[in-house]
């Protein structure tokens, strides 16, 4: 992780406590993503909680929507969506028009936000 570029681009990430990132980092790691390039993408990441917001997402991503984890390395961002107000919802209407849903995230997350 490109520490001072983080930093650049979220000062908050110094008000977070040691234990809070090294815990993220590592949890992130046992998915076997690309810890430096997901969190340079998104260091908002760092502040959020595995157990309620991280955790639910990748469980979502993976069991319900039956999708690679290494997807996150191409959008990072996924885990800033909400899952009940916005991923969630573009799954369920995408599985409701093709049951065979084959798309990218950030198709599936962005149409119709223009």
């Amino acid at each position: 992780v490109n520490a001072p570029k983080t930093a650049s681009r979220l000062p908050a990430v110094l008000g977070l406590r040691p234990d809070r990132i090294k815990g993220t980092v590592a949890y992130l790691r046992t998915l076997g993503l690309d810890v430096p390039k997901v969190v340079n993408a998104f260091p908002t990441l760092l502040g959020y909680s595995i157990e309620k917001n991280i955790q639910p997402k990748v469980d979502y991503l993976q069991y319900e929507m039956g999708r690679q984890l290494s997807e996150i390395n191409t959008l990072p961002q996924y885990l800033s969506y909400s899952l009940e107000k916005r991923i969630r919802p573009r799954y369920t209407y995408l599985q409701h028009v093709d049951r065979n849903v084959d798309c990218s995230l950030s198709y599936m997350l962005a149409w119709g936000d223009a």
